[in-house]
């Protein structure tokens, strides 16, 4: 009897193929991070220097780059990382908050220069350990949110306790001002950068 029979057909075989997939991606994963880990190669840092070169690099400053997220979760999926190595959001302290407006700000100018403007249907945000597959900190951009694929939906929801968005995050770091807000309107204008108090 073979595999396919023994458990219910083509669907079973499938879904049997699917549990492997899983387990083997999740193995390569984890023994990426711990190589990560013990030879101190980040790819987020060689994205960021601008040594691999795979990676388009949509828009960059000085202290953050943004680049396309290779499995994207939306039509518009863009990660925002700064050049310097921080591990995560969790090692975040309130003088990071003009790094976590930066990073947002670029997010916005990405959305804009590929011709979505609509700031009210955006997701931004951050995802929390263990739920990042790369430790370097990394702000997710997605637009349209309302279009975001299935997986990703529950993946990046604002009320999990594993995605934290940039307005979460910020009041966790300043919990006395209210910094930013993607559904005010507020784009990527030099005139008024999003941090600043209207």
């Amino acid at each position: 009897m073979t595999a396919v029979s023994r458990r219910g057909g083509l669907r079973g075989f499938t879904e049997m193929l699917r549990n492997l997939w899983l387990r083997t991606y999740r193995q390569l994963r984890r023994v990426r991070m711990e190589s990560d880990d013990r030879t101190g190669f980040c790819i987020f840092c060689s994205i960021a220097s601008g040594s691999d070169p795979f990676t388009e690099i949509l828009c960059q400053d000085e202290e953050v780059v943004c680049f396309r997220d290779i499995d994207p979760a939306a039509p518009h999926h863009y990660l925002v990382v700064p050049h310097e190595h921080i591990a995560d959001c969790t090692v975040l302290r309130p003088e990071h908050t003009p790094l976590v407006v930066r990073m947002a700000n670029m997010g916005l100018a990405a959305l804009e220069a590929n011709g979505f403007t609509d700031f009210t249907n955006i997701r931004l945000g951050f995802h929390v350990p263990p739920r990042i597959s790369v430790p370097h900190l990394h702000l997710h951009v997605l637009a349209p949110q309302t279009h975001m694929y299935d997986d990703a939906i529950y993946r990046c929801l604002a009320t999990s306790h594993w995605f934290l968005t940039v307005e979460q995050l910020l009041r966790k770091l300043n919990p006395k001002d209210v910094l930013w807000s993607p559904g005010n309107g507020v784009g990527p204008s030099p005139k008024q950068p999003v941090g600043q108090n209207r």
